[in-house]
């Protein structure tokens, strides 16, 4: 490698690590003649041609296949110099789908011995590369290979090597060009995006948990989310407290508590994505005292008063009148205005707005 190479890439573009060859699925090859063996020439020789198997050239001077003139190839026997007569362009049009990903694929070397040997990738209308290495001193040629995710603009794309080094008729080469699927060669990681916030609050005993949902993608396209703890994990409509099928009843608003709800998603590569949503159910509605019986009471003088009570009932845990304290009491033998006074505070310190009653003994016989 010489040290005074330069390879620019766009920003939006990233170099890829080659594909394990574990998780390959054998994808399609979409480039025709990406090794420039056809036609196929002697040892030692080349030749200048306008176009070959899969390859046109769009500007300059014509498609210049060499088999080890003047360096080797990368793969094969034969490789392409940009810069024949003159700089050139050359173009290959592609059956894509569009918004799909692929990789694209090259060998790319200096010719041996020459300084300036720039050229420039293209996929369709973008600019996507420009690799240009100082060939002197070099006995052979040294390739590099590079790999790069791209995506179609539509169902046909043009690939396109210009050349944009000085007009000496000697300049870069290239070599085994590939562009394949790459959701059958590396689909990428997975990515899983929540619907709703990540961290919900439910009011117990009023709210009702209707699980927002996640979806997840990778480059290939959407991925099925695995729902564990959701209520009903499996969308059957069977809510997970009955079904055997679930992973758990899901968040429960009639009690408070802290609850997670599982997100999970894997592509056939094994990759996964996961996350998980916290559901806090919380008591903070207050309580409601309503009075058994009327506000005002008489009761007769000589005999004990029996408190007709309250009804106490809150959202979350129901009838609570077994919590409500009163304030005062009644003397049934000892004639008098009395004012009771009931209070209630919930298990979350909810407190329920006081009611009062008032107890009128008259008629005392003494």
């Amino acid at each position: 490698m010489q040290a005074n190479r330069t390879c620019g890439w766009m920003a939006s573009l990233t170099l890829l690590l080659p594909v394990s060859a574990a998780h390959a699925q054998a994808p399609s090859e979409l480039v025709v003649n990406g090794g420039f063996e056809s036609p196929a020439l002697g040892a030692g020789s080349w030749n200048v041609l306008q176009s070959i198997s899969g390859w046109t050239t769009s500007s300059g001077c014509g498609i210049e296949l060499q088999n080890h003139v003047a360096g080797s190839p990368l793969e094969g026997a034969q490789h392409v110099e940009l810069d024949s007569h003159c700089p050139t362009t050359i173009f290959q049009n592609l059956n894509t789908v569009a918004g799909r990903s692929y990789l694209l694929s090259f060998g790319y070397s200096p010719r041996p011995g020459v300084v300036d040997n720039r050229i420039r990738a293209y996929w369709g209308e973008q600019w996507v590369g420009e690799l240009n290495a100082n060939g002197s001193g070099l006995a052979d040629t040294s390739w590099q290979h590079v790999t790069m995710r791209v995506t179609a603009p539509g169902s046909s794309t043009r690939l396109l090597f210009a050349d944009t080094s000085w007009a000496d008729s000697v300049g870069g080469y290239i070599d085994a060009v590939s562009v394949t699927d790459a959701c059958l060669a590396d689909p990428g990681l997975p990515t899983l995006v929540l619907h709703g916030a990540s961290e919900m609050t439910l009011e117990c005993g009023v709210d009702t948990w209707v699980d927002p949902g996640a979806q997840a993608s990778d480059a290939c396209g959407p991925l099925r989310v695995h729902k564990y703890n959701s209520g009903d994990d499996d969308g059957d409509g069977v809510p997970g407290a009955q079904d055997p099928d679930d992973y758990g009843p899901g968040p429960r608003t009639s009690a408070e508590g802290t609850y997670s709800v599982q997100y999970i998603a894997w592509t056939p590569m094994g990759n996964t994505v996961s996350a998980i949503r916290t559901v806090h159910v919380d008591d903070r509605t207050p309580p409601t005292l309503a009075l058994r019986g009327a506000a005002r009471m008489t009761h007769t003088c000589g005999s004990g008063w029996v408190d007709p009570g309250v009804e106490a009932m809150d959202a979350c845990y129901g009838n609570v009148a077994p919590q409500v304290k009163v304030m005062g009491s009644v003397n049934g033998w000892v004639a008098g205005s009395y004012t009771l006074t009931y209070t209630l505070a919930d298990s979350g310190d909810n407190t329920a707005v006081p009611v009062t009653r008032t107890v009128d003994v008259v008629n005392c016989p003494w």
